[in-house]
C-alpha cells in the first residue's frame, strides 16, 4: 500500500506545472515538437543576431574612427601649414620667407579642397555646419600678407589654428575617436587629436616669436614675457605627451621610439635654447640657433605625428578587419548553427514522429487482435527501448494467448473423449441395472419356491424328482447370478478407473487454469480477461473434481456391496449345491430338508434385499454418470467458448488447434497425392504446410524423419539424435496414438526457431503401417513435465 502511494505521488504533477502539462496534453505531438524546435531556434537566432549586431556596430565605429582619423590628419596638416604661413607672413621681410609663402598658400588651398571632398564623402562626421566658417577663416589668411599690421595677421592665424584645433576635437567626437574603448588607440588618438596641434602650435609660435624678437619687431619686454610663457607651455605640453607615451607603453603598444625620441629631444633642445635667449637676449647668434632648433622641432614633431597617425590607422584598420572577420565567422557560424540545428531538429522530429507512429500502428494492430505485428524503431533512445519492451510484451502476450488457446483446444478434445466415455459408461450402467432387475425378480421367485417347499415339506418326498429339477434350475440361475455379479464387480472397477481418469483430467485442468491465472497476473492489466477465464476454468475443474470424488465414493460403496453380494450369492450357490445333494437324501431325512428349506428361505430373503440394494446403487450410479456426462459437456462448451474468444487473435506462434488442422491437411494431402508428391510441399517455407513455428513431420517406426518441415536437412536423421528429447517415449506414445486412429502426444524438444527446449503437444495420424504424420505446437511455459 505504501509502495502504491509512493508511486502515485511520484506520478502526480506539481501544482504549478499542471496548466502547462494540461495544455501539452491537448496538443498533438507534431505541434509540441514544432514548439520545442521554435523555442530552441528562436533564442539561437536572437543571440546570433545580437552578437552580429554588436560586432557590426563595432565595425562601423572602427570605420568611423578611420574616417575621423583621416579628417584629423587633414585638419592637423592644414593647421601646420597655417602655422608655417603665419611664420612666413610674420617674417615676410626676409626674401626666403616671402619666396616660400606662395608654396604654403598653394598647400593650404590643396588641403582645403581635400577637406571639402572629405566633408562630402563622410557626412557621418557632421562637418557641414562647422567647416564652412573655418574654411572662410583659412581662405582669408593669404590676404594678411599684404596687411601692414603684422599683429592682426598673427591673430587671424592664431584664430584659424584654434578653430582647426576645435574642429579636430569635434571630429574626434563625431567619429567616436576620442571615445575609443581600447587603451592603445585611445592614447594614440589623444596625442593626435588633443595634443598634437597645440604642441606644434606652441613650438611654431615660439620659433616665430624668437625670430620676430631677433628682427626687432615688438616690445622686447613683451617679447621676453611671451617667450617665457611659451617655453613653459611647451614644456608642459611636452610632459603631457611624454605621459601619453608612457601610458602607451603600459598598454602594450610598441612604437618605433626613434622619431618620438628625436621629436622630444628636439623640443627639449628648443626650450633650453629659449631659456638661454631669455637669459642673453642681446646675443643674436642665440636667436639664430633658436630658430634652427625650432625648425628641427617642428619637422621632427610633424614626423612623429605622421608616424602616430599611421600607427593609429593601422591599428584601427586591423580592428576593423578583425571585426569584419568576426562578422563573417559569426555569420557563417550562425547560419551553420541554424542549418545544423534545423537539420538536427527536423531529424529529431521525424525520428520521434516515426517512432510514435510505429508504436501507434502496433497498438492499433494489437487492439484488433493482431499480436503478430512487429514493432521496429531503430536506434538506442528511449522510444527505441520502449519499442523493444513493447515487442517483448507482444512476444509474452502472444505466448500466453497461444498457451491458453492450446490448453482450451486440448481441454475441448479431452472433454469430447470424456463425454464419449461417460455416455458409454451410462449405457453399461443402464444395462447393469436391467440385469440386476432381472436378477432380483429371479431371486424373488426362488425365495417363493423355497417358502412353498418349506410349507410343503411333507410333500417333498412325492416331488423329489421335480424338486431335483427345480434345484438344478436354481443352481444354474445362481451360477448366472454369480457371473453377473462378477461382471458387475468388474464394471464397478472400470467405473472407478474412469472416475480416476475424470479426476486426473480435472486436476490437470485445475493446474492449467492455475498456470493461466499466474501468467495473467504477470501480464497485469492486459491479463485481466484471461484471469477471469482461468478462474472460471479452475472453478469448473474443482466442481468436476468434487463430483468425481463423490462418484468415486458411491462406486466404492457400490463395489463393496457388490462384493458382499457376490460372497452371499456364492454362499447361496453352495447352499443350492447342498440342496441338490439333499434332494437325493430327502426321502431319508425330511425333517432335515424342512430345516434346510427354512434356512434357504431366510437366506433368499436376505439375497432379495441385497440385490434390491444393489439395484438401487446401480440406478444411483447411472444418475451420477449422467450428471458427470452433463458436466463434462458443460466443461467442453466453456472450453470451446474460451477457444472461440481467442481464436480471432493473430499470434506469433502456432497453437494446438492450428497444429491439429495442419496435421489433418497434411494427412489428406498424403492420401490424395502420395508421399513423393507431398514431400516438396511439406518443405516449402512459403507454402501452406509451414506456418510460423508450425511444420509437418513424418517419421517411421524406427524414429527416422522422412519429412521435417522445419529443416529439410534433418530428413534422414533420427529422433534419438534430437537434444532434450526422450525419443523412445515419444516413439512409443506416437505409435500408440496412431494405432488408435490418431491423437495427442506431449513431450519436450528443442524449438528450431528459438533454439530453446520447450514443451510440445503434437497431433499424430497414421499414414500406413510404417509411417505417421504429425504437427505440434510449442508451449511457452517451459519443458513438458
Amino acid at each position: 500500500m505504501q509502495t502504491h502511494t509512493t508511486e502515485k505521488r511520484r506520478r502526480e504533477v506539481a501544482r504549478w506545472l499542471r496548466p502547462s502539462v494540461s495544455l501539452m496534453q491537448r496538443v498533438g505531438m507534431r505541434t509540441k515538437l514544432s514548439i520545442l524546435i521554435a523555442l530552441v531556434l528562436i533564442p539561437l537566432v536572437i543571440i546570433g543576431y545580437f552578437f552580429l549586431s554588436v560586432t557590426l556596430s563595432d565595425y562601423r565605429v572602427a570605420r568611423g574612427e578611420l574616417y575621423g582619423l583621416r579628417a584629423v590628419g587633414l585638419l592637423t596638416d592644414l593647421a601646420t601649414e597655417v602655422q608655417q604661413h603665419r611664420t612666413e607672413v610674420l617674417l615676410s621681410a626676409r626674401p626666403e620667407m616671402e619666396a616660400a609663402r606662395p608654396k604654403s598658400e598653394a598647400e593650404i588651398g590643396k588641403l582645403v579642397e581635400q577637406i571639402d571632398a572629405l566633408v562630402q564623402a563622410y557626412p557621418q562626421l557632421k562637418l557641414e555646419k562647422n567647416w564652412p566658417a573655418v574654411k572662410e577663416l583659412v581662405k582669408g589668411l593669404p590676404a594678411t600678407a599684404t596687411e601692414p599690421d603684422k599683429k592682426a595677421g598673427f591673430a587671424k592665424h592664431a584664430k584659424a589654428v584654434d578653430a582647426l584645433r576645435k574642429l579636430t576635437m569635434y571630429v574626434g567626437e563625431t567619429s567616436a575617436l576620442v571615445l575609443d574603448p581600447a587603451a592603445d588607440t585611445y592614447f594614440l588618438q589623444t596625442i593626435l587629436v588633443e595634443q598634437a596641434i597645440p604642441w606644434i602650435d606652441t613650438v611654431s609660435s615660439g620659433r616665430a616669436l624668437g625670430d620676430a624678437w631677433a628682427s626687432g619687431l615688438g616690445d622686447p619686454a613683451s617679447n621676453k614675457a611671451a617667450m617665457a610663457l611659451l617655453v613653459d607651455l611647451i614644456d608642459t605640453r611636452t610632459d603631457t605627451i611624454v605621459d601619453r607615451f608612457a601610458a602607451l607603453a603600459r598598454a602594450g603598444v610598441k612604437l618605433k621610439t626613434r622619431d618620438g625620441d628625436m621629436a622630444l629631444e628636439a623640443v627639449q633642445d628648443f626650450t633650453k635654447q629659449g631659456r638661454l635667449v631669455l637669459e642673453s637676449p642681446d646675443q643674436k647668434d642665440q636667436f639664430a640657433k633658436l630658430y634652427e632648433l625650432g625648425t628641427k622641432a617642428l619637422e621632427t614633431g610633424r614626423a612623429l605625428r605622421v608616424q602616430l597617425s599611421l600607427e593609429l590607422q593601422n591599428r584601427l584598420e586591423a580592428r576593423s578587419d578583425a571585426y569584419l572577420t568576426r562578422i563573417a565567422v559569426l555569420g557563417s557560424l550562425s547560419v551553420l548553427a541554424a542549418i545544423v540545428s534545423m537539420y538536427l531538429a527536423l531529424g529529431f522530429m521525424v525520428a520521434t514522429l516515426k517512432g510514435i507512429s510505429a508504436l501507434h500502428r502496433a497498438l492499433k494492430e494489437g487492439t484488433k487482435g493482431n499480436l503478430a505485428t512487429k514493432v521496429e524503431v531503430p536506434g538506442t533512445d528511449e522510444l527505441a527501448e520502449i519499442s523493444r519492451e513493447f515487442e517483448r510484451m507482444l512476444d509474452v502476450l502472444s505466448a500466453l494467448v497461444a498457451d491458453v488457446r492450446s490448453a482450451s483446444s486440448m481441454v475441448t478434445h479431452v472433454g469430447g473423449q470424456l463425454v464419449e466415455d461417460g455416455q458409454s459408461l451410462s449405457q453399461r450402467t443402464q444395462s447393469q441395472a436391467a440385469s440386476l432387475e432381472e436378477a432380483t425378480s429371479n431371486v424373488g421367485e426362488v425365495s417363493d419356491t423355497v417358502s412353498r417347499n418349506s410349507e410343503a415339506a411333507q410333500e417333498v418326498s412325492l416331488m423329489t424328482r421335480s424338486l431335483y429339477e427345480e434345484a438344478r434350475n436354481a443352481s444354474s440361475l445362481m451360477e448366472q447370478t454369480v457371473d453377473g455379479m462378477v461382471a458387475l464387480q468388474a464394471t464397478s472397477g472400470r467405473m472407478t478407473e474412469i472416475i480416476g481418469t475424470i479426476d486426473g483430467i480435472a486436476f490437470q485442468t485445475n493446474l492449467l487454469a492455475l498456470n493461466a491465472a499466474v501468467e495473467a497476473a504477470r501480464a497485469g492489466e492486459q491479463g485481466k480477461g484471461f484471469a477471469v477465464v482461468a478462474a472460471e476454468v479452475r472453478s469448473l475443474a474443482r466442481r468436476s473434481q468434487s463430483a468425481a470424488a463423490e462418484v468415486r465414493t458411491l462406486i466404492a460403496e457400490s463395489t463393496g456391496r457388490v462384493g458382499s453380494t457376490v460372497t452371499e450369492i456364492k454362499a447361496v450357490n453352495q447352499l443350492m449345491t447342498s440342496l441338490e445333494a439333499g434332494i437325493h437324501e430327502i426321502a431319508q431325512n425330511v425333517a432335515t430338508m424342512a430345516e434346510g428349506s427354512a434356512k434357504q428361505s431366510i437366506a433368499l430373503a436376505e439375497v432379495v434385499q441385497a440385490v434390491g440394494d444393489l439395484d438401487k446403487v446401480t440406478i444411483e450410479n447411472s444418475g451420477l454418470v449422467d450428471r458427470t456426462s452433463h458436466r463434462s459437456n458443460r466443461l467442453m462448451q466453456r472450453s470451446r467458448q474460451l477457444e472461440e474468444a481467442v481464436t480471432h487473435i493473430k499470434l506469433r506462434q502456432g497453437t494446438t488447434d492450428e497444429a491439429m488442422a495442419l496435421a489433418k491437411r497434411a494427412h489428406e494431402q498424403l492420401q490424395r497425392v502420395g508421399f513423393d508428391a507431398a514431400f516438396p510441399l511439406f518443405h516449402d517455407r512459403d507454402g501452406e504446410f509451414v506456418d510460423r513455428d508450425l511444420y509437418v513431420f513424418v517419421f517411421d517406426r524406427q524414429g527416422v524423419y522422412r519429412v521435417m518441415g522445419a529443416d529439410v536437412k534433418k530428413v534422414g536423421t533420427s529422433l534419438f539424435d534430437a537434444p532434450g528429447l526422450d525419443a523412445q517415449q515419444l516413439l512409443d506414445d506416437a505409435w500408440e496414438r496412431a494405432e488408435q486412429g490418431g491423437g495427442w502426444v506431449e513431450y519436450s524438444i528443442v524449438n528450431p526457431v528459438s533454439g530453446e527446449v520447450r514443451g510440445k503437444a503434437s497431433y499424430i495420424l497414421p499414414v500406413d503401417a510404417n509411417l505417421l504424420v504429425g504437427c505440434g505446437a510449442y508451449r511457452s511455459l517451459g519443458p513438458s513435465q
